[in-house]
């Protein structure tokens, strides 16, 4: 699928350009609206040329069901349950986009097993390199 993209001009970084996606987008399934997702791309790159990569990174993100599973298995120690994942409820996602080499991804959610608790996974590419859990 190919999207479009929308500067979003109230937003504004030094080194970046930030655009959001022109239609809502899913992230490990679950549907965002356009205030939830940020997309930070160097002024190095147009939008335009870049693009294809962030599309396809945007599908990985959509479904990346079985990298978060095997992420949170290996920091708990316990396996998931299979249900776990379709309790997952996100609330903000921000790709950061340097170069066609160097991207990634912080997306933060709650879900229902940990209702307490709101997670933070920093991706690089398509490895989940960190988490923070706050309150």
């Amino acid at each position: 699928m190919t999207r479009k993209f929308i500067l979003a001009e109230d937003i504004e970084d030094d080194g970046y350009n930030c655009y959001i996606p022109s239609e809502n987008v899913k992230v490990f399934g679950y549907l965002l609206d356009l205030d939830e997702y940020e997309i930070y791309v160097s002024k190095d790159y147009d939008i335009d040329d870049i693009s294809p990569i962030l599309n396809e990174y945007i599908e990985f993100l959509s479904g990346c069901k079985k990298e978060v599973l095997e992420y949170f298995e290996e920091k708990t120690g316990d396996k998931m349950p299979e249900e776990w994942f379709e309790t997952i409820e996100v609330y903000n996602v921000a790709i950061t986009f340097n170069s066609p080499e160097e991207f990634g991804a912080t997306v933060v959610f709650g879900d229902g097993a940990f209702e307490d608790n709101i997670f933070e996974l920093e991706f690089e590419k398509s490895e989940i390199v960190e988490s923070r859990i706050g309150e």
